[in-house]
């Protein structure tokens, strides 16, 4: 595959040494930029991401495991989390003295879905990475790469933190004063490999932006209980998941069919078990029967589906499956792993701690919109008559393929909102 301008100027930028960001809308590309570096670049390349799902797609750790912070968030808690890293950076036990190796060997920091990390642990990197090597530069001298959309899903701030810290006010990484003292590089991929469909495709640009033109009220009216043009239940977006569980257990019920259960496999240490199965799309206790609708949690290697598509269940012994495309296949069970980062000689890599096996797919009637940042789907059902976030809506929206392919329960246009401060930074009027 070629590689469009803007992604040959972000790859040459990786393999250089300033701090970078890289964004652009949803579906542009960003992870596969990410990807593509790492499997080409002489660099030592850690990657990390805010979310475990992200992280399990990216074949790296969470940003919180891998330094080491646990649930920390705050700047005040600096000195016990480099203290522990000096302690082993002193240590003689063998797992110290390799994981004390890779922190030494590393060049490159990947973060991904940045939009979601909050200043106050955005500062707390820079401080712990800038005390593990005993510096004050800029995040310790690591290069740092920041990936995400940050018109998405905003960060997570409880009313308590907000009475509590009052930074929090300004809660976007960018909005600290680390931001500017790690000199980072801006870079928009502009290209979108999600909707390839001209009125919906601009329409999107527009609400990324919290922006409603009459013309895009009158669209999206149209899809108010739209009746869509297939067999298939279009996915149900919730922002709960307690209502997610509610409506694919409920749907499941209904169908006459033996409800059948499989048990994924599991294998490594229980501490890197009971993380992977956090982290994993996949269900440990999967609960399905003929007929029950379902999404695909992976991309297929012959092309036949990729991560979101939908299809019914035709058949169980053997398991087959009629994808929305209209193609009937068999479909066999898929091995996730957890890997963290490891060091063979002076290269870094990654290695498996631990594996899940289980079929890739689960009950599709619902999601919530959380767990479907990252992958498109065929059909979507929401309600977009009381956003309580900015970028929920957008986020919601970008999920599905085409216009065609949605259907509202509720529209307010009021609900498309995009953060100030957010289009500020991008220079968005």
């Amino acid at each position: 595959m070629k590689h469009t301008d803007d992604q040959k100027e972000i790859l040459k930028a990786l393999n250089g040494n300033n701090n970078l960001f890289i964004t652009g809308s949803a579906g542009a590309g960003k992870s596969y930029i990410i990807q593509k570096f790492y499997e080409n670049t002489t660099k030592n390349v850690a990657l990390c991401a805010t979310t475990g799902i992200a992280a399990l797609n990216l074949g790296g750790e969470t940003v919180h495991r891998f330094l080491g912070l646990g649930i920390a968030t705050r700047p005040e808690e600096i000195s016990k989390i480099v203290g522990k890293w000096r302690k082993i950076k002193t240590s003689k036990l063998p797992w110290d003295k390799q994981r004390w190796k890779i922190m030494a060997s590393i060049d490159t920091i990947v973060i991904d879905e940045v939009s979601m990390l909050r200043r106050d642990q955005f500062e707390l990197i820079d401080a712990v990475l800038s005390g593990i090597r005993e510096n004050n530069l800029p995040f310790g001298g690591y290069q740092i790469v920041l990936v995400g959309d940050l018109l998405q899903l905003p960060p997570v701030v409880s009313d308590f933190d907000l009475e509590k810290y009052e930074d929090l006010q300004n809660p976007y990484c960018f909005q600290s004063d680390i931001w500017k003292f790690g000199k980072f590089h801006s870079y928009n991929l502009t290209c979108n490999y999600r909707q390839d469909e001209g009125n919906f495709l601009s329409a999107l640009e527009l609400i990324r932006k919290g922006q409603i033109t009459d013309e895009i009220d009158s669209m999206l009216s149209a899809r108010l209980n739209a009746k869509l043009n297939t067999d298939l239940k279009p996915v149900k977006l919730f922002p709960h998941k307690y209502k997610v569980e509610e409506e694919n257990l409920t749907k499941l019920d209904e169908l006459p069919d033996e409800k059948l259960m499989s048990k994924a496999t599991l294998t490594g240490k229980e501490y890197d078990i009971g993380l992977l199965k956090k982290d994993c799309p996949a269900e440990e206790y999967l609960h399905y029967c003929k007929d029950a609708q379902i999404v695909m949690l992976t991309n297929n290697h012959e092309g036949f589906w990729v991560n979101g598509t939908l299809g019914i269940i035709k058949s169980t012994d053997p398991l087959i499956v009629k994808l929305s495309s209209g193609v009937e296949i068999e479909v066999e069970k898929y091995t996730w792993e957890r890997s963290i980062h490891t060091l063979n000689g002076k290269e870094l890599s990654t290695k498996v701690v631990a594996k899940l096996t289980q079929y890739p797919f689960k009950l599709s009637w619902a999601t919530t919109i959380h767990r479907c940042q990252g992958i498109t789907l065929d059909f979507v059902e929401v309600d977009l008559s009381n956003c309580f976030a900015a970028g929920q809506g957008y986020t919601a929206l970008s999920r599905v393929k085409t216009l065609e392919g949605l259907t509202l329960t509720g529209w307010n246009k009021k609900s498309i909102m995009a953060n100030k401060a957010v289009l500020d930074f991008y220079g968005f009027k």
